[in-house]
């Protein structure tokens, strides 16, 4: 299908667009990829940062615990059993309770300090609600730091506990020590660091390890939390990295880092659909205005095609109709712009080529009709020389039953054949005036047989006038007379779903193939120069009547002459009130 101008320059545009949304589709993709980096880096370093600063809280309060078993003051519970008055252990107890006080109050976390002498079993504590616990003191397995949920001032909850020996030689057990000191860190001061850690930022930090609830800040949504650790149940994770998982039906970039100190793994979710929020509404509000851009370049297209595309197309499908020979195609102005003066000057030119075409066919057939009524008034001097020699020859023999029925037949026939007034007649009544006509033949030429087999049904089929006997009389002519012997002339009619057929076929001399092409030729050919013009003007008539699809048809007869068949289609039957009034006229008379 080839396109039109038009047509060619919206798919220019629209190709135009493509490269567009294209490019802007990978540059989203591309920033997209940068944001999410660096928000993942960005993640990674600040986890590192408050990893860097819980470790470095541990380490100084592990340092407390190296200043206090180094400490001359701590070191006397080991011989307060020395001491020769009980005051003087007093001193001793108090004064190590104030320096475990004003240790533990160097740190800002939550914390606990105990110190436990296995030898005298006299300890202090910092937590006033539990005191030196001996037993606690003298279990192994605190050489790192272990979680345990115990009561404190803020209740019952998670520590972080871990035990040094003094001396530092001893093989680990802490009833062969001089003297074990125990530190603690609350979790919930892990929990006021996570909650300074969130603030400024869209993501959720929490402590985690496999073996234990996690540790959260006060604002965590837990219900989000626990479903992030359900899903790292079972995985294996690296000392650090990220990944991208999604919880309630949203993603969250997962950064993680593994605490060296604790062992646990600080985890940020980060909501990737909030991170890329600015993105997203630059991206909608593009899209947004690309669909409008669309939508207004689709409307401009609209407005162009209809006021412009239209018209040029009506204009060509006119110019087309009227090629065809559709000279009544007219075009509707109606848009108010520019192309209404090009299409009503079109319906101007079309109705003048209208008329123009018409006058010319009109002068055409009149011409045809002029020449047409020329040769039905022409008396055939032939015909009529042989129907007076023939009246002349039984009145002589004083045939009186013979002259009347010539008489009467050759009245019959030219009263039929005069009435050029009247263009159209019924089959019957063209077939009577056809039997007329050979009845007369047949008184002059005893050699002559003919027969007529034409069904009743197509009696009052309406054709023009004259149109069968130019061609019997043709058949006579040049075939019964050009022939020695008896010589026949047989007319046929049959009906089909779609026309009717008209056959006349004699056994005169014939012709041959080529002789029959040629006849055909001639029938598209002009008359003029040609010695005859019965057959040619026989042609036309039915083509003008009944359309191109029709005319005369020439082939060898199987009875040796020549065969023509006239095919009239019944779509061809319909004929105007003029002529079916002429009809009637024409049949009243002749009968």
């Amino acid at each position: 299908m080839r396109l039109s101008v038009f047509n060619k320059n919206a798919i220019v545009l629209l190709a135009l667009a493509i490269p567009v949304l294209l490019v802007y589709g990978y540059s989203h993709s591309v920033s997209t990829g940068v944001v999410q980096q660096e928000k993942i880096s960005s993640n990674a370093n600040r986890l590192s940062f408050f990893l860097r600063e819980l470790n470095e809280g541990l380490d100084q309060l592990w340092k407390i615990a190296f200043v206090i078993a180094e400490d001359p003051d701590f070191l006397e519970l080991r011989h307060v059993s020395d001491f020769r008055s009980d005051f003087e252990r007093l001193r001793a107890r108090k004064l190590a309770t104030e320096k475990l006080m004003i240790q533990s109050s160097a740190l800002v976390w939550n914390n606990e300090i105990s110190v436990y002498s296995p030898e005298t079993g006299v300890g202090v504590s910092t937590n006033p609600f539990r005191p030196a616990d001996a037993e606690q003191l003298l279990q192994r397995g605190y050489e790192s730091w272990v979680p345990e949920f115990r009561s404190g001032s803020a209740g019952e909850q998670l520590y972080f506990i871990r035990h040094m020996l003094h001396p530092f030689l001893v093989d680990g057990d802490p009833s062969k020590a001089g003297m074990v000191v125990e530190v603690a860190i609350a979790s919930g001061s892990m929990s006021e660091m996570l909650d300074r850690f969130q603030e400024g930022s869209a993501g959720l930090p929490f402590l985690y390890t496999p073996s234990h609830d996690p540790i959260t800040g006060s604002g965590g949504r837990s219900d989000l939390i626990e479903h992030a650790v359900a899903a790292l149940k079972g995985t294996a994770l690296a000392d650090r990295g990220y990944s991208f998982v999604s919880l309630d039906g949203r993603k969250y970039i997962m950064n993680y880092d593994k605490s060296s100190a604790l062992g646990w793994y600080l985890i940020d979710l980060t909501p990737v659909g909030d991170l890329l929020a600015p993105i997203s509404n630059i991206r909608n509000l593009f899209y947004v205005t690309i669909g409008l851009l669309l939508l207004l370049g689709i409307i401009s297209v609209s407005f162009l095609y209809r006021s412009v595309q239209l018209p040029i197309v009506q204009l060509m499908n006119g110019i087309k109709r009227l090629k065809r020979g559709e000279y009544s195609t007219r075009m509707i102005a109606k848009r108010n712009n520019e192309f209404d003066y090009l299409l009503v000057q079109f319906n101007l030119m079309a109705e003048e080529i209208q008329h123009l075409i018409e006058k010319v066919y009109s002068e055409r057939f009149d011409r045809q009709d002029a020449q047409l009524k020329q040769l039905q008034s022409q008396i055939n001097p032939h015909f009529l020389y042989n129907s007076f020699a023939f009246i002349q020859s039984m009145a002589q023999l004083d045939n009186k039953k013979a002259i009347v029925a010539v008489t009467q037949h050759l009245s019959k026939y030219y009263r039929y054949t005069t009435r050029v007034d009247l263009p159209f007649a019924e089959l019957s009544e063209e077939m009577a005036l056809i039997s007329n006509y050979l009845e007369i033949y047949k008184m002059q030429i005893h050699r002559l047989i003919y027969r007529i087999d034409m069904p009743e049904s197509m009696g009052r089929l309406v054709i023009p006038r004259l149109i069968v006997q130019p061609i019997v009389e043709n058949a006579i002519k040049y075939g019964v007379e050009a022939k020695e012997g008896v010589g026949e002339i047989r007319i046929t009619g049959s009906e089909s779903a779609s026309a009717f057929r008209i056959v006349v076929e004699d056994s005169g001399m014939g012709m041959s193939h080529t002789e029959v092409a040629d006849l055909e030729t001639s029938m598209e050919e002009t008359p003029e120069g040609r010695g005859s013009y019965g057959l040619w003007n026989i042609h036309q008539r039915l083509r003008r009547f009944y359309g191109t699809e029709t005319g005369l048809v020439f082939s060898q007869s199987p009875l040796g002459g020549l065969l023509v068949e006239i095919n009239i289609p019944k779509s061809g039957r319909q004929q105007d009130e003029t002529s079916k009034e002429e009809v009637g006229h024409a049949g009243h008379f002749d009968r």
